[in-house]
């Protein structure tokens, strides 16, 4: 195994323990999202059955476990971290063998999926119309789901992923839309409390929150929070250094562990350690709603790092002073990526090849 292979799988194990760090998780995702063979590993270890082992045995009696193993093989201090991976490896692939192994049930990161808190999985772009599932009537057509449920699944939570080169829309219990951009994922409520909302989002969404004055509702960000009275908001995690809130109508308070702000419409606080404010342009933080994403004065680097997101294909830039030229346009994700890459080409001069399913820039 090589330094790439066991860094991912490092970086799995520790996002199943929940011991993951924000930075770690951005780096985890991101190589999801372009990487076929971490792809291809999550989905062998991140199975429901060792979800709902891990969810009834708490991380830190599973990581003890864990290093008495490596207490009693730790021979010599060189081999630490190589015996650490290797044998969480073992004992997940022994867990999921006893849980009956069963290959078909992991989350594949390809399709848009919802986690049900037993550990049932629904491939929503499979399951059309009227389907139930763990106790969840779901209704789901067109990319949009909505559901419904018993109270006594109250504070149980879901999650619905959403891949590469994909969006879905999902209504959640008390009326609030959340429209998750590709390569995002949201962890909610089946249904809320009679005290407070609160959600969890990676990634990108638009958000058309419910009104209701009695029951707070606030989005968690992997390093802030926002607080919100009934409104229409924007957030991008994509940049683990930098999370954006974009402020369309009513009024959100983004507080970040060193400061806090309260933003008026048309306004967008990026916090990247302080927070700042400043006016942004509706149509180009908003366009990826409809499949399109603009670019201003962006450099190439950074478009080959945007794609493989939209799009669901990996890129490798070869030549380096190419990542230094500047793009300005629409990307269209409903048009073939191919189309994209000639049109690349014809206007800033980039050179580029298919190699094993990858795009190459040279």
């Amino acid at each position: 195994m090589d330094d790439k292979q066991e860094e991912i799988r490092q970086l799995v194990f520790k996002e199943m323990l929940g011991t993951i760090t924000v930075a770690e998780k951005e780096l985890l995702y991101a190589e999801l999202g372009r990487n076929a063979m971490a792809r291809k590993m999550w989905e062998e270890m991140n199975t429901p059955e060792v979800r709902e082992y891990l969810a009834r045995n708490s991380a830190a009696d599973f990581a003890e476990r864990v290093l008495d193993k490596v207490r009693d093989h730790r021979k010599r201090s060189i081999w630490k971290g190589v015996a650490v991976a290797a044998i969480m490896f073992g004992f997940i692939a022994g867990t999921v063998w006893l849980l009956g192994g069963k290959k078909q049930e992991s989350i594949s990161l390809n399709k848009v999926q919802l986690l049900l808190p037993g550990g049932q999985r629904v491939a929503l772009e499979e399951a059309r119309g009227d389907v139930s599932a763990g106790g969840v009537r779901i209704n789901n057509s067109h990319k949009r789901m909505s559901y419904q449920t018993a109270a006594e699944l109250n504070n149980q939570f879901a999650v619905l992923y959403v891949p590469s080169g994909k969006d879905y829309t999902i209504t959640l219990s008390d009326g609030t839309v959340v429209q998750l951009n590709a390569a995002s994922k949201l962890r909610f409520p089946l249904n809320f409390g009679n005290q407070s909302r609160e959600i969890f989002v990676e990634g990108e969404a638009y958000l058309e929150v419910k009104k209701d004055a009695k029951r707070p509702f606030t989005v968690h960000l992997p390093a802030s929070n926002i607080q919100v009275l009934g409104t229409a908001f924007n957030v991008n995690t994509y940049d683990n250094k930098k999370e954006k809130v974009a402020l369309v109508e009513g009024a959100v308070r983004l507080v970040s562990k060193q400061d806090s702000v309260l933003l008026n419409p048309g306004e967008e606080a990026v916090a990247d350690g302080q927070i700042s404010v400043e006016r942004f342009d509706e149509y180009e933080t908003l366009s990826w709603r409809e499949g399109k994403f603009v670019m201003n004065n962006v450099r190439m680097a950074d478009v080959c790092k945007v794609i493989p997101r939209l799009f669901g294909v990996e890129m490798a830039m070869d030549n380096k002073e190419v990542g230094e030229k500047r793009f300005s346009g629409l990307i269209d994700r409903n048009r073939p990526v191919e189309e994209l890459m000639k049109g690349l080409t014809a206007t800033n001069g980039i050179d580029y090849y298919w190699q094993d399913g990858m795009v190459h820039i040279r």
